[in-house]
C-alpha cells in the first residue's frame, strides 16, 4: 500500500508499519543529549583532537590533563542515541605535554595522535583501540625543535597522515610532514619536512579535500595584519608540496577551524574576523582547483557577545550541513550553529547553546555510524573537567538505505492504493 504518490519508476523504501513511499528526504528535528564527563580532572587549555573510527563505531578524544602532570591523555567514546559514554582516559606518555589533534587512517584502521611531547618538540603515536581500551605504538618525534598548533589529517587518496605545525625555534613559521602507519607494529615512519609559510603565523587548522585530494591548512598571518590565510597541500610519496597562499579574511582575525563539505565538495571555514571595530564569527566557503584555493565572501554567524577561542567546526554528512561550535563571550556560553553551503556562500540557522556555562577549547567530530555530532570542551563552571555532548543538528535526511530499498514503482499510484512494486533482484 502506497504511503504517498508514486510515480512509474519511482525507487520505493518499504516502512516499518509495511507501506511503501517513494525515496527522498525527511525532516530531521534538532536533539542535544546530556554532557558526559570523560575526564574528571582539570584539562588544560590547550588544543584538542578528535576522531572517529566507522568500523570500531568510536570517537578518540585527545588532551592535555591538566591534573594529571599535563600528560596528553586520549579517551574513547561510543555513541548511542544522543548519549554517549568513555572508556578509562589513556596516558600516551609520562611526560608533560601540550596541543593535540586525532586523525583516523582508514587504510590501517588505526587512529594517530600527534600532539607537543617531551622537550617540547612534535611527536606522534598510532593508537590502537579493543572495545574502549587505547593502548599507543611508540613515539615518533617528527619535529626535533619546539612545536606547537599541531594539526593531524588522514589523506585517503594517499593513505598518509599529513602533519601541519609551528616550529617555534625558526622564526614561528608554518611546516608540514607526511607520516606513513605501519600497522603490523604500530609505528610510524616520516617524510622530510617542508614549509609553507616563511613567516610568524598562529592559530592553525587543516582539512582534507577528498575532492580534490589535497590538505587545506589554514592560519592567522601575524607578520600580515593577522590576515586569515591558507593554502593547498599535495602529497607525493612521503613528500609534501603547496601551491599559492591565498587569503580568506583580510584583517584581525583570531583562532579559526576547518571541514571539507563532501556534498558540495567546498572547503568551510569558521573565523572569529574583526572587522571595522565589529566582533564577530563568520564563515567562508572555498574552492579547490588544482593547487590553488579561491574563498567566497565571509557570512556573519553570530555578533551577539563572541569570544576568541579555540572553536570548531564538523560536516555532517548524512544531512549535508556544517555545524559550528564557539564560546559566546557574555558568560562564556557553548554555542552552535548549522550552515548550508550554497555555491560559495552559506546561510545559517539561528544560534542555539549546547552549554550554559563557561565553555572553552572546543572540538568536534561526526559520527557517520549513528549521524550524529560529537563535541567536547572544557567545562569551566565545572571544575575544568573534560565533557562532551551528541547533538543532532537539525536538516533534512535522505530515507533510502540498503536496508529499506524494495524496488521500483511499475507504475503511478495514489497514496493508499494496492501498489505493484518490482522488487529488487527481479
Amino acid at each position: 500500500v502506497a504511503s504517498g504518490a508514486l510515480a512509474t519508476g519511482d525507487t520505493v523504501v518499504v516502512n516499518a508499519d509495511g507501506t511503501v513511499t517513494a525515496a527522498g528526504s525527511v525532516a530531521v528535528s534538532q536533539a542535544l543529549g546530556t554532557a558526559a564527563v570523560f575526564e574528571s580532572g582539570n584539562i588544560g587549555i590547550n588544543k584538542m583532537g578528535s576522531a572517529f573510527d566507522p568500523t570500531s563505531g568510536k570517537i578518540v578524544i585527545s588532551y592535555r590533563d591538566s591534573g594529571n602532570s599535563y600528560y596528553v591523555t586520549a579517551v574513547a567514546g561510543t555513541v548511542s542515541g544522543t548519549s554517549i559514554s568513555f572508556g578509562t582516559p589513556a596516558v600516551i606518555i609520562n611526560v608533560a605535554g601540550g596541543d593535540s589533534s586525532v586523525a583516523f587512517d582508514s587504510n590501517s584502521n588505526k587512529f594517530v595522535i600527534a600532539y607537543t611531547g617531551g622537550s617540547d618538540y612534535g611527536r606522534a603515536v598510532v593508537a590502537t583501540l579493543s572495545g574502549t581500551d587505547l593502548s599507543f605504538g611508540s613515539e615518533n618525534a617528527f619535529s626535533q625543535v619546539t612545536t606547537v598548533e599541531i594539526n593531524a589529517v588522514f589523506d585517503s587518496s594517499n593513505n598518509k597522515i599529513v602533519v601541519a605545525y609551528r616550529d617555534n625555534n625558526n622564526g614561528l613559521i608554518g611546516k608540514a610532514i607526511v607520516l606513513t602507519v605501519d600497522a603490523s607494529n604500530n609505528t610510524l615512519s616520516k617524510g622530510s619536512a617542508a614549509t609553507f609559510r616563511n613567516n610568524t603565523i598562529q592559530y592553525m587548522s587543516a582539512a582534507f579535500d577528498s575532492n580534490s585530494n589535497k590538505t587545506v591548512i589554514i592560519w592567522q598571518d601575524a607578520g600580515n595584519s593577522n590576515a586569515g590565510k591558507a593554502v593547498v597541500a599535495t602529497v607525493s610519496g612521503t613528500s609534501i608540496s603547496f601551491g599559492t597562499v591565498a587569503q580568506f579574511a583580510p584583517v584581525n582575525t583570531q583562532k579559526s577551524s576547518i571541514t571539507f563539505d563532501s556534498t558540495n565538495n567546498k572547503i568551510v571555514i569558521l573565523v572569529y574576523l574583526i572587522l571595522s571595530g565589529a566582533r564577530a564569527f563568520r564563515a567562508v566557503v572555498g574552492t579547490v582547483s588544482g593547487t590553488d584555493i579561491s574563498f567566497g565572501d565571509s557570512v556573519v554567524i553570530s555578533t551577539a557577545g563572541t569570544d576568541s577561542d579555540y572553536n570548531s567546526i564538523a560536516f555532517d554528512s548524512n544531512l549535508g550541513v556544517v555545524v559550528a561550535f564557539y564560546r559566546e563571550s557574555v558568560a562564556g556560553k557553548g554555542t552552535f550553529a548549522t550552515g548550508t553551503v550554497s555555491g560559495t556562500s552559506i546561510s545559517f540557522n539561528t544560534p542555539a547553546v549546547f552549554e550554559e556555562g563557561s565553555t572553552t577549547t572546543i572540538t568536534s567530530t561526526f559520527d557517520s555510524n549513528s549521524n550524529k555530532v560529537v563535541v567536547g570542551y572544557r567545562d569551566v563552571d565545572n571544575s575544568n573537567q573534560g565533557t562532551a555532548i551528541v547533538l543532532q543538528p537539525p536538516g533534512s535526511a535522505p530515507n533510502l538505505t540498503a536496508e529499506n530499498f524494495i524496488g521500483m514503482a511499475s507504475n503511478g499510484y495514489a497514496t493508499g492504493q494496492a501498489a505493484t512494486i518490482n522488487a529488487k533482484g527481479f
